[in-house]
């Protein structure tokens, strides 16, 4: 067997398993907007951050225990069902490095897909202040709790927490690192593909869904 002949045989074996997708990065970097065109190119389903947050919110305060271990088992057990039902996934995650007790939880988070296919991380950065203006793009401003939406909010955070890796992921995991200050959705999610050598919904057949 030839060495390209190899080479597609692995590629065709990663592409049947179950995949997890995990966009890192800093609040209003982009995350969601990246997994949707991410999931477009792809075929794949996105279940982005907010979607457990912005239910819990209104009804148990952002910040508190309570928030913490709702969230938490919630996102657990839909990566558990959803690596179960072998579906491929984009999540987004605003993975807080200075916080040990985010490493751990994200571990758990992932741990599903480790187990029957493979985590693929991406980190997505830019400065702030390009981060401020899109905090108030229409698109965010439509999809997120007004609470998160805040200039201030942002600030804080940025203040607060270290969102960059540094480089180096506390978790043994693939990782790629992409500048996102001057380059668009679509074409980040095409850096992505290619990087990781994702299938395209240009000649695949989008994934049936399993549940």
């Amino acid at each position: 067997m030839t060495t390209t002949q190899h080479g597609s045989l692995m590629h065709q074996r990663l592409d049947h398993l179950p995949t997890l997708v995990c966009l890192i990065g800093p609040p209003a970097v982009g995350k969601t907007t990246v997994g949707q065109a991410l999931c477009r190119q792809t075929g794949y389903l996105l279940f982005h951050g907010h979607i457990v947050a912005d239910v819990l919110s209104p009804f148990v305060p952002f910040g508190t225990p309570a928030f913490a271990r709702l969230s938490h088992e919630w996102r657990r057990s839909f990566f558990e069902e959803a690596a179960r039902a072998q579906l491929n996934v984009v999540t987004t995650v605003a993975w807080r490095f200075d916080m040990p007790d985010d490493t751990a939880t994200i571990q758990t988070w992932f741990a599903p897909y480790i187990a029957v296919g493979r985590v693929l991380c991406v980190e997505l950065a830019a400065p702030l202040t390009v981060r401020l203006e899109r905090n108030r793009s229409e698109s965010r401003q439509r999809l997120k709790n007004a609470y998160w939406v805040t200039d201030s909010y942002l600030v804080e955070m940025n203040a607060s927490h270290r969102y960059d890796s540094g480089g180096v992921l506390p978790l043994d995991l693939p990782h790629l690192r992409v500048e996102t200050e001057h380059v668009d959705a679509e074409e980040t999610a095409r850096r992505i593909m290619a990087h990781y050598g994702l299938p395209s919904t240009t000649n695949h057949e989008p994934p049936r869904r399993r549940v």
